[in-house]
């Protein structure tokens, strides 16, 4: 993670799109410089619609060499600083990288749970679940309680539903108070065990 991190690469934004230099797995932040002031930036699926102070991610932008962020043309934004994880060539983070997935939409409760293929090990829209054409939940912890817009990640957790094979073999990706699916969900899957080099930590 460390030897891939990118922090606060300088992105010049042309005609409302900014290319990263490399492809990214996760983005911890952008922060745009519009004409007015500056920003910090909510993330969105490629295939949601910006509204104001949000920026649509295309993580292979269709040469799949580099990732982009197209930002509402009315922001006027003109350049942005992006934190990030970049995509290495190979090993674990390259083979682990799922890109877009169609989340599952199961709703108990009053509660919305976005179900996935395979457990979480890293959410790629830091802090942030894109909700399809509604506003990006903000994530809490998930002992906490969800207001408005806010949401949380259920690391490695079955989604426990019974019924169909599809729930029975799901991971629970995130749960909202926003009844409506996730644009897509991009993460690295896997299990902390998963880890390379992990071993457990000894306390005296």
């Amino acid at each position: 993670m460390w030897d891939n991190l990118i922090q606060g690469e300088a992105v010049t934004v042309t005609s409302n799109i900014g290319t990263l230099a490399n492809l990214a797995v996760a983005i911890q932040s952008i922060r745009s410089t519009a004409t007015t002031a500056t920003n910090a930036i909510l993330m969105l699926d490629k295939d949601d619609t910006a509204a104001t102070l949000e920026a649509e991610l295309d993580w292979t932008d269709g040469s799949g060499t580099t990732t982009s962020a197209t930002f509402l043309n009315t922001d006027i934004v003109t350049a942005a600083v992006i934190s990030y994880v970049k995509k290495p060539s190979s090993g674990f983070l390259y083979n682990n990288f799922v890109e877009e997935e169609t989340a599952t939409l199961d709703a108990y409760s009053g509660v919305t749970y976005q179900l996935t293929d395979y457990p979480v090990l890293m959410w790629s829209y830091a802090g942030q679940i894109p909700i399809n054409a509604q506003t990006t939940q903000v994530i809490i912890n998930q002992g906490g309680t969800m207001g408005s817009g806010e949401g949380y990640i259920l690391w490695d957790q079955p989604s426990g539903l019974t019924g169909t094979t599809t729930y029975e073999t799901s991971y629970v990706a995130a749960a909202t108070n926003q009844a409506t699916a996730m644009t897509t969900g991009t993460y690295i899957k896997g299990k902390t065990s998963d880890i390379p080099f992990l071993v457990p930590l000894e306390v005296q």
